[in-house]
């Protein structure tokens, strides 16, 4: 099953490297990486095409409407596959993470979370989020402030669609109506 990789990013060239390492070796061959540049004005959007340069998967676009919930729609609909990996660009992602997600897909489901560690930028550990299993979890888990991990979601673009995507007027929690 093919996904896209989808990675906003606004002034993140200090984590760029790290999170090409992290998505390059999370996806195949056949999957996309896509990469809304938000209006950056460091030279994210230079290494970003450099990247492209050296790696047919992928695709970078610009973001004509500036802002984190703009740049997300923008990258569903732009997206190629029916399947999408969220990626932050100043996050760490283990190797297996998109593959671990890709086991649990099956027909019905629209979302697979995985658990999320806290660290400092030294890396020390400050605690973690656990995902939810189920959707009574979920919604047990929304209720008590303790978000899903959503910069490491695997979502079904359609179903994020028929629900209007993200919301402006969520932000900073832009996840959290969706």
């Amino acid at each position: 099953m093919k996904i896209t990789a989808l990675m906003p990013v606004k002034n993140g060239a200090v984590f760029l490297e790290k999170s090409i390492m992290a998505i390059t070796s999370n996806c195949h061959e056949e999957d996309e990486i896509l990469v809304v540049d938000d209006g950056s004005v460091d030279n994210s959007l230079s290494k970003l095409l450099l990247w492209a340069n050296e790696d047919p998967r992928v695709r970078v676009i610009s973001n004509p409407n500036p802002g984190l919930v703009n740049a997300l729609n923008l990258g569903i609909t732009e997206s190629s596959h029916r399947y999408i990996a969220r990626f932050d660009v100043d996050d760490d992602y283990e190797n297996y993470r998109i593959s671990k997600q890709r086991e649990r897909l099956e027909e019905g489901i629209v979302a697979v979370f995985s658990d999320y560690d806290f660290k400092t930028p030294s890396g020390r550990h400050l605690g973690n989020i656990t995902s939810a299993v189920s959707a009574s979890a979920v919604s047990i888990s929304l209720a008590n402030s303790q978000r899903t991990a959503h910069p490491s979601v695997l979502f079904d673009k359609e179903a994020v669609i028929a629900v209007g995507g993200y919301r402006e007027e969520d932000f900073p929690a832009e996840d959290l109506s969706l």
